[in-house]
């Protein structure tokens, strides 16, 4: 019963952030956004959080963080444009990012006896996977979408600064307990 108990918190916490980062993004920054750009940018924020929740959760987790996330994802997702309009092409984007973390993070720990994950290195990590992810995200997008537009390239921008600004506050959170434990 305690494992099925942990994974139950380990959902609600990741659902809980995910939603939280999502809801930011969409209410505070792209509305922000949108009273200084042009239309082609108003659906492609420049600061996306979820994309770095993603990555977070993808090198803490593992594997394990699809699973975790798919669910909030196509539920974001379905919220945003409804079901009706939810395709097998959207699913298969979500899943291609979500893959991409925990690949990117096995290979580097494969490949890179100097890879840490504790918080005095782990931005690093983060960072190039993350990349990795925001570059399968564009591919992905590109391919449903029929080539790489300026909603593209605004998409690619977003995740990248959403990744470093998640990056910084998750490094700033693992210093903050850090000190609270006293080591």
């Amino acid at each position: 019963m305690e494992p099925l108990i942990n994974c139950l918190k380990t959902f609600l916490i990741v659902s809980f952030v995910y939603l939280v980062a999502h809801n930011f993004t969409y209410h505070q920054t792209l509305a922000l956004q949108n009273l200084f750009l042009s239309s082609p940018m108003n659906s492609a924020s420049l600061i996306y959080f979820p994309h770095g929740v993603r990555v977070i959760f993808g090198v803490i987790l593992g594997y394990r963080s699809i699973l975790y996330l798919l669910p909030v994802i196509v539920w974001t997702r379905f919220t945003e444009i409804g079901f009706a309009a939810l395709s097998v092409g959207d699913l298969l984007v979500v899943l291609c990012v979500l893959i991409m973390t925990p690949v990117t993070h096995s290979l580097l720990k494969y490949h890179s006896s100097q890879l840490r994950t504790d918080q005095k290195r782990i931005f690093p990590t983060l960072f190039i996977c993350g990349l990795a992810s925001a570059v399968s995200n564009m591919c992905a997008s590109s391919i449903k979408f029929g080539g790489i537009t300026t909603a593209s390239w605004g998409f690619l921008a977003g995740d990248i600064f959403g990744l470093i600004a998640c990056s910084y506050l998750f490094v700033l959170v693992l210093q903050l307990c850090r000190k609270v434990s006293g080591s």
